[in-house]
């Protein structure tokens, strides 16, 4: 269990050093997206006759990182 913990350490430390821009702006689209998510409440989705909610926090947590994350990924490849 402890070796994977240090091998799970050192490929974040790896894409840290790698592709530092990606990792930065992804983890600020997290942040942006939680923060937006936690003063809207919650999403409905309804699907075949039922219904439930999700937190915004964490479908727009899920988006903000997507696009931080393409964000990043173009600002790595201009350098």
């Amino acid at each position: 269990m402890r070796n994977k913990i240090v091998r799970a350490a050192a490929a974040i430390c790896g894409i840290q050093k790698s592709r530092p821009k990606e990792l930065r702006w992804s983890i600020y689209g997290v942040v942006a997206g939680v923060l937006a998510g936690s003063s809207l409440g919650g999403i409905g989705v309804a699907l075949l006759g039922g219904a439930f909610g999700i937190p915004a926090a964490v479908v727009l947590g899920i988006l903000g990182g997507m696009i931080g994350n393409r964000i990043g990924v173009e600002k790595d490849r201009v350098v």
